[in-house]
């Protein structure tokens, strides 16, 4: 009777496990939306770009209150959750805009699925925010971040990305002509790979740290024939036959910049 009193214990707790496994979904249609926009949502992030106009978000951490807070406002945030797993999904005339709307959401980890040609702005200057993984977007990036590391797979900018603790790192699948783009540090590293062919204008530049690379870069020349540098520490080369302005800049880290 033990024996089967365990059993029938453990097939509860699996079946509670699988529902839990499951995982929780909202879905959201952005319409004529161009951007959206990422605020006070500090659980980890992976965005990754998809067909269609779709936005698409689920989780399979996130806890929801506790039943006694059932028909109770949360005091520590104006934000109403309308998704059902901690967010506050809410659509203005051009862009649509997601915001952490409880503090479970602090902890959870957030996978979001985005029409890839689509814009993103996102603020992680909180120093709560966790880390975040961006993946196949072809629209225009707009990030900054305090101490959150930045993983950026096949994007194509432009781009403009600022981590003051974290590293940057990842690759350009291509390199949008449009608008220049920039990758920037205070004390992180960056650490990207760039198509061979470019094109671009590159600008490399790291106070006390030092840039590395295997990429076939074609350096300005000063009068004299050495490395010319702007300010001291920032040198300009093609990348390919040039082309739209693509800046890596640090105070403190090291650069590597790969051929990809």
């Amino acid at each position: 009777m033990k024996t089967r009193g365990r059993i029938i214990c453990m097939m509860i707790l699996a079946v509670a496990v699988s529902q839990l496994m499951r995982g929780q979904e909202f879905k959201f249609t952005t319409g004529s939306s161009g951007i959206i926009k990422i605020q006070s949502l500090f659980g980890e992030l992976y965005i990754e770009g998809i067909s269609g106009s779709d936005m698409i978000i689920s989780t399979e951490d996130y806890k929801k209150p506790p039943p006694r807070a059932d028909g109770l406002k949360p005091l520590y945030s104006d934000k109403e959750d309308n998704t059902g797993i901690g967010l506050s999904v809410l659509e203005e005339p051009e862009q649509v805009i997601v915001t952490g709307a409880l503090k479970q959401s602090q902890d959870a980890t957030y996978h979001i699925k985005v029409p890839e040609s689509i814009d993103l702005v996102i603020d992680l200057s909180s120093p709560w925010a966790d880390d975040i993984t961006i993946q196949n977007i072809k629209g225009e990036l707009d990030i900054k971040s305090l101490n959150s590391n930045i993983e950026l797979l096949e994007i194509t900018g432009p781009a403009v990305i600022h981590s003051v603790n974290g590293r940057i790192e990842g690759n350009f699948l291509s390199i949008s002509q449009e608008n220049p783009s920039s990758v920037s540090t205070v004390n992180g590293i960056i650490d990207m790979a760039l198509p061979a062919g470019g094109p671009a204008n590159l600008e490399i530049g790291t106070n006390n740290g030092e840039a590395y690379s295997d990429l076939d870069l074609q350096f300005e020349k000063s009068e004299d024939g050495d490395m010319k540098r702007i300010g001291g520490n920032i040198i300009k080369g093609k990348l390919g036959n040039g082309g739209v302005s693509l800046k890596f800049i640090s105070v403190n880290g090291d650069i590597y910049l790969r051929e990809k």
